[in-house]
């Protein structure tokens, strides 16, 4: 029973935190993808799997196509397809913890998961972070499947999907990259008869993967620019930031016991209980963190979104630890100790999503911000001609603003914006690598959002 009430408040929690941000619209990376995932017959179902914007992601791609096809460029459509995949992982982790660890600890860890809101609001809201959801997804069905098998529970059908499972989590993202690894450390982890010779049916997926990224032209480790090439001098500080944003309300709900515990003079007690909870699943949740950052570890830029699958290896732990150390401190300490643990814990589950609304609607507010501009350039500049272009200017010092709202992306702003091929026609003052147009409309940001004013405004003294 506390498992299944400790699932639905996950979902109501993230329910309540992400709903007031949906629709908010497209932004960055958004734009390109986009003009990318138009379907205009079977062929284009070929061609996502045989083209690259960079990554390589032809099932996230598909999807993203679906969702252009049923509801056209809608961003609440969209939303709506990140925060349902959202769920799903949640419901597959919670599924994996349950397996994995007793009712109350896997309860927790899935609490833990849903409550993460400083990594997975990016891959919930921004439209382009749909590929750790998919890819996510994919992966963890593929982990519970592979321990189903693992248990001699599934047959030949568990391990075939598994299998398959995993080929879709490699083609949707590429953090998931270490699946297969993760799979063989199982086999092991559970302790039963299957052999790690198996593991290498899913290993052998690596082979067409790393070929089609390689035919295509994706980005690879040696790729020089763009602040994705591996440098190896990023490793450690990236491994503790990455540590830092999975785990920061484990640390949390573990200090508040750790405080209570040593108010009571318990806190060796509570270690040692929370040690011998956690010690069977420390191991395989960490071996989970480092091989979800795998493919990341090494890259100079730094993104929340490589740390949302990894991270749910850290929330293992955190729920073995965080009940361990809860019964240590119920069973050697007083009761009014206990209690205001208890209440601390509440008062903090209670506060987190106000915590969450917070960060979820600063990229929600850039989303809003792009989606007014490109209304607003649209009104300004209704049909430009073929000389024609918009010049915008942005000197707003504060978030949000179009650098942050659009990015480098202005290539496929224009083509989102007038529904033509991508082109400068749109592009910032400041870019003297694009050709000059013949008549240059130039709309400046203004330097607040107040009510009734638009956003963009004709700058009249550089002339129109």
């Amino acid at each position: 029973m506390p498992f299944v009430a400790a699932l639905s408040a996950a979902i109501a929690l993230t329910l309540v935190a992400y709903w007031p941000t949906a629709g908010a619209g497209f932004q960055s990376d958004d734009f390109r993808w986009l003009w990318h995932a138009h379907f205009d017959g079977w062929a284009d179902i070929g061609r996502v799997f045989t083209e690259t914007l960079g990554f390589y992601r032809p099932f996230t791609q598909m999807l993203w196509m679906f969702d252009l096809r049923r509801a056209g460029p809608d961003p609440a459509a969209f939303f709506l397809t990140n925060l349902v995949l959202h769920l799903v992982v949640l419901g597959l982790f919670a599924g994996i913890a349950r397996r994995l660890l007793e009712p109350r600890s896997a309860a927790t860890a899935v609490l833990l998961a849903a409550l993460s809101h400083h990594y997975n609001n990016m891959a919930v809201i921004w439209i382009s972070g749909r590929g750790a959801l998919l890819g996510t997804a994919a992966a963890l069905a593929a982990l519970w499947l592979w321990d189903r098998w693992c248990c001699e529970e599934g047959g030949c059908g568990a391990y075939l999907g598994a299998c398959a499972a995993t080929a879709v989590a490699l083609g949707s993202y590429e953090a998931v990259f270490g699946v297969p690894l993760l799979m063989a450390m199982m086999i092991r982890y559970r302790g039963g008869a299957r052999s790690m010779i198996a593991a290498l049916g899913p290993i052998a997926l690596w082979a067409p993967y790393l070929w089609m990224r390689v035919a295509v032209g994706a980005r690879q480790p040696w790729s020089e620019g763009e602040g994705y090439s591996y440098d190896a001098a990023a490793m450690l500080p990236n491994l503790l930031e990455y540590i830092g944003r999975a785990a920061m309300i484990d640390f949390i709900l573990l200090g508040i016991v750790g405080i209570a515990a040593a108010a009571a003079g318990a806190l060796v007690v509570c270690a040692r209980a929370a040690s011998s909870r956690g010690r069977p699943v420390v191991v395989f949740g960490g071996l989970w963190f480092l091989v979800g950052l795998l493919p990341a570890l090494p890259v100079g830029s730094r993104s929340s979104l490589y740390v949302y699958f990894a991270a749910l290896g850290i929330h293992l732990i955190g729920g073995a630890l965080i009940v361990g150390a809860a019964d240590g401190l119920r069973r050697h300490s007083s009761r009014a100790a206990t209690a205001t643990a208890g209440v601390v814990v509440l008062l903090v589950l209670t506060a987190w999503p106000l915590f969450a609304w917070d960060r979820n609607h600063r990229p929600a507010d850039q989303a809003r911000l792009s989606m007014r501009a490109v209304a607003e350039i649209r009104a300004a500049v209704p049909a430009p001609g073929s000389d024609e272009c918009v010049v915008l200017i942005d000197t707003r010092a504060r978030r949000p603003n179009l650098h942050q709202a659009f990015s480098a992306d202005l290539f496929w702003l224009s083509a989102f914006t007038y529904g033509e091929a991508p082109s400068y026609r749109i592009r910032y003052a400041e870019d003297s690598a694009v050709e000059p147009c013949g008549t240059a409309h130039r709309l400046r940001l203004a330097p607040d959002d107040q009510p009734g004013r638009a956003l963009l405004q004709h700058d009249d003294a550089m002339g129109r």
